[in-house]
């Protein structure tokens, strides 16, 4: 009996230890590794457009899991095709489930072809970039409106267009981040988008930004670090 008392009272030591772990890993990541008012207007070939700045209504951010986002209107000096953006960090538990083939019919849309996923290689990034490619069309009057979808998700160092198979892990890595571009679109093929080139550069610079502020928040905890300068 007393042997059988010291198991359970050693599993609820541990137990408890554990989900102190879990709550101060929760608390670490519950901001944004970095400023996303600071993005960057210029990303390669696509500048910010100046103007009124969209914002998400606060009661979708918060419904989205938002802690901290991102929306804006960039524009292609190449094309002229206009994109918009989101990039959105919050917790995984409540990021996950917000993929557009449950929100966009929420919202009235339909889905015109199967979603596919793609992926590129990015040298920011230990893994494939994987991303997910949909078309969704809206009633607007006698005629439809066509929307081309890009979006991935930022999980435990990978991108990945869906993170649902992942949630063992989200006490672990408790920060996600989600990059959603939209556009509206008469061609329903991604060969000619310029969507994708916008999406690379934005990864490009979620990653450096994310490894930037590792090495700062690294450098900071080294004992002697602040004295040797």
């Amino acid at each position: 009996m007393i042997a059988t008392c010291l198991l359970l009272a050693t599993s609820g030591g541990v137990r408890f230890w554990r989900e102190g772990q879990f709550a101060t890993i929760a608390r670490e990541n519950e901001r944004c590794p970095f400023a996303l008012n600071e993005f960057p207007k210029i990303l390669g070939t696509w500048r910010m457009e100046e103007g009124a700045i969209p914002k998400l209504d606060p009661d979708i951010a918060r419904i989205a899991g938002a802690n901290a986002y991102l929306l804006r209107n960039y524009i292609d000096q190449k094309s002229g095709a206009v994109v918009l953006v989101l990039v959105l960090y919050g917790t995984a538990r409540s990021v996950f489930g917000h993929s557009p083939e449950v929100c966009y019919p929420a919202n009235g849309y339909q889905a015109v072809i199967p979603p596919a996923d793609h992926q590129f290689l990015d040298s920011t990034s230990r893994f494939p970039v994987r991303f997910r490619a949909a078309f969704f069309s809206k009633n607007a009057g006698a005629t439809s409106r066509y929307e081309e979808v890009y979006y991935t998700f930022r999980h435990n160092e990978q991108w990945l267009p869906e993170v649902a198979n992942q949630w063992k892990l989200f006490r672990y890595h408790p920060g996600m981040f989600k990059i959603l571009l939209q556009r509206p679109t008469t061609d329903l093929s991604t060969e000619s988008s310029p969507t994708e080139s916008l999406l690379r550069e934005i990864v490009r610079e979620v990653d450096v930004r994310i490894a930037q502020n590792k090495t700062l928040t690294a450098s900071a905890m080294t004992p002697g670090k602040t004295a040797a300068r």
